[in-house]
């Protein structure tokens, strides 16, 4: 029955637990400076391209809204402004200061040429400060009238950051993680190793649990159904599998053990069944500490430090056995 046991689960594969892979930031940041510079220059031909409709989309719907006057209009304010910032016309200017030279008699003088030049130049500098002006009052009447879309803003709608980088590979990684997982414990499922195993499992439990019937009647009379049956009911009908391994041990090695435990299973289960003190009881004193003595004993994982529970195996061993058993299996 050990045999059996031990053999069925050594035939069940168990599942691979994928790797899980790391995240460089450092790499996923240089990732998206590369994604975004590569993108950068189509990002700038949509913006032309955007622009380019909006403003003749614009100019159209103004031109069909002022019957033509708005091109005109727009033509010529963009050619005064142009004036402008190339110094306008100073020839009032010089005709101005040409007047005053001659009712001073100074025309014709160095001193008459200098005043000339001197307030033709300011006048041109005047000039180019209107025009100036001019030309920003327009470019923000274009701004708000057309509307342009701007490089910057579609290169952060279309852009990826290195934070969004870092969390999409996050994402990625957990789940190809999960899938890896899921997979690797269907193949373990399906594996033939794993269904002749449990198939084995099954046929060992089934033919234990014949024995122990068979037992439990010879060491009581009537009792057939009770072998093992305090620690069923308090497993609710399923036994960890190195705690059938151990009563397959005891049975064999101390079968007035087995006559003890089967005599006082045939009142200990109804009383556990009745009262939850009982069960409570039992469980605190019996069944958990021959459990974790039986996990020590098998190498179960997670029962490695349970070797002080040793006591209530010699303990209840000498109670069925009705003498004191201190090898134990």
């Amino acid at each position: 029955m050990l045999s059996a046991q031990i053999l069925g689960g050594l035939l069940q594969k168990r599942p691979k637990v994928p790797t899980f892979q790391g995240i460089n930031a450092q790499d996923e940041q240089n990732k998206a400076v590369l994604g975004n510079s590569a993108i950068l220059p189509e990002i700038i031909s949509q913006t032309n391209d955007i622009n380019a409709a909006q403003f003749a989309s614009v100019d159209k719907m103004l031109a069909q809204a002022s019957g033509g006057v708005y091109a005109r209009l727009r033509d010529k304010a963009l050619a005064n402004t142009e004036s402008l910032l190339n110094g306008g016309d100073v020839t009032d200017v010089l005709r101005g200061t040409a007047a005053a030279n001659l009712y001073r008699g100074v025309a014709g003088t160095g001193f008459g040429l200098s005043t000339s030049i001197k307030n033709s130049a300011t006048q041109a500098q005047a000039n180019r400060l209107t025009g100036f002006d001019s030309l920003q009052r327009w470019l923000a009447g274009v701004d708000q009238t057309y509307q342009p879309v701007s490089v910057g803003a579609m290169f952060a709608r279309n852009s990826l950051t290195p934070q969004d980088q870092i969390g999409f590979a996050v994402e990625e990684r957990n789940a190809q993680f999960q899938r890896d997982w899921v997979n690797n414990q269907l193949k373990a499922q399906y594996a033939p190793g794993t269904i002749a195993g449990q198939a084995i499992v099954k046929t060992d439990d089934q033919i234990t649990g014949m024995v122990a019937g068979l037992l439990g009647s010879g060491a009581g009379g009537g009792g057939g159904g009770l072998c093992c049956f305090i620690f069923l009911e308090a497993y609710n009908g399923k036994l960890p599998w190195f705690v059938r391994a151990a009563r397959d041990i005891a049975y064999v090695k101390y079968p007035q053990v087995a006559k003890g435990y089967c005599k006082m299973a045939k009142w200990l289960v109804p009383a556990m069944r009745k009262s939850k003190i009982v069960r409570w009881l039992v469980n605190k004193t019996m069944v958990l500490p021959l459990t974790r003595y039986g996990g020590y004993k098998f190498n179960a994982t997670g029962y490695e430090r349970c070797r002080k529970y040793r006591l209530a195996e010699t303990f209840w061993f000498s109670v069925w056995g009705r003498r004191l058993i201190t090898k134990g299996i």
